[in-house]
């Protein structure tokens, strides 16, 4: 499996600060039946699930687009140009919005009903009620998210898309569980000082997905094109001797 899926446990990991900004006051609004901690520690974990299924659905289907791309021949400049696209996001946020609006604003014509839905069941306490609420949850609009698809593109592969967004929903849920039993469970300035190693965080990934794609030859970093190599041991692949 590539190395470079267990990048999503760290993007998620750190990224866990920005969720806690964006999706605490929803997870700090979810009632908590503190009379029945085992019960409410049984809903908080079907809310967490629930997003992490809807980030792996989102991988799977980002990673098979990215198989595609492979298929074509051109793996290596598909994770050279993740991995620019990744910098360029963090490094020029600006680059964010002037991509993500277009999508944006047709995506939040139809987010309306969405959070009509999900305001009915944030009362629910029920299990399967979260497991449903974290699925819906998991589709509102996220700067984190998309920065976070791009890499599942780069994976070039849906099962490998599908686990490293998994693992980037699964970095983010201690943070996230924490905050609905404890709520605020960091200092404001500590949280947004953290919140700063995000976007390095986000460039060093970027950064190992150029070199992934260079071939460098560098064990678990930037492994040599196979194919190059499948040529070179076997001549015959692709010759058109015999063929005259």
């Amino acid at each position: 499996m590539n190395q470079l899926v267990f990048a999503g446990f760290a993007l998620g990991i750190m990224g866990s600060f920005h969720c806690l900004g964006m999706c605490g006051p929803i997870a700090l609004s979810l009632p908590v039946n503190k009379e029945r901690p085992l019960y409410a520690l049984l809903s908080n974990l079907f809310y967490q699930l629930g997003r992490v299924s809807t980030y792996a659905m989102l991988g799977f289907l980002f990673g098979w687009l990215g198989q595609g791309i492979q298929l074509a021949g051109i793996q290596q400049y598909l994770s050279i140009g993740v991995g620019i696209a990744m910098i360029v996001l963090v490094v020029f946020p600006r680059a964010t919005n002037f991509f993500s609006q277009p999508l944006t604003g047709r995506y939040l014509r139809w987010t309306g009903p969405l959070k009509s839905a999900l305001g009915k069941m944030m009362r629910q306490d029920q299990p399967q009620y979260r497991y449903v609420f974290g699925l819906l949850n998991g589709l509102l609009p996220c700067g984190l998210v998309y920065v976070a698809l791009v890499g599942a593109i780069g994976m070039g592969n849906a099962i490998e898309g599908a686990a490293y967004m998994a693992l980037f929903g699964i970095g983010t849920i201690p943070m996230m569980f924490m905050a609905m039993f404890a709520g605020s469970v960091l200092h404001v300035s500590f949280r947004q000082r953290l919140q700063k190693l995000v976007p390095i965080v986000v460039v060093v990934i970027g950064a190992l997905f150029i070199l992934r794609g260079m071939g460098l030859g560098i064990k678990y970093i930037s492994p040599p094109d196979r194919a190059l190599e499948i040529h070179a041991d076997h001549p015959e692949v692709g010759s058109t001797e015999g063929c005259h």
